[in-house]
């Protein structure tokens, strides 16, 4: 894409009785943020975070979620007008 992408939500968690961290790094290198995740018995456990003014990624670059166990997500946000 030619724009910059601003990420403004993230939503993360772990299946039944997991613990774990998810990173969300950049293509350049860049670790964008570190969430630690945990869910007990028959509680799942969820981490939702707004930035208030959003993660830039500069156009052409791309973000890599990874995590040492399952992890589900949704992430949301847009593109910005240069």
């Amino acid at each position: 894409e030619d724009q910059d992408m601003v990420i403004t939500d993230l939503l993360l968690t772990v299946g039944y009785n997991s613990m774990g961290r998810a990173t969300l790094t950049s293509s350049s290198g860049t670790v964008l943020g570190e969430f630690y995740l945990h869910a007990y018995n028959s509680i799942e456990r969820a981490v939702h975070h707004g930035f208030a003014s959003g993660i830039r990624i500069p156009r052409g670059e791309s973000v890599t979620l990874t995590g040492d166990t399952t992890t589900y997500y949704s992430i949301s946000g847009y593109y910005a007008q240069p």
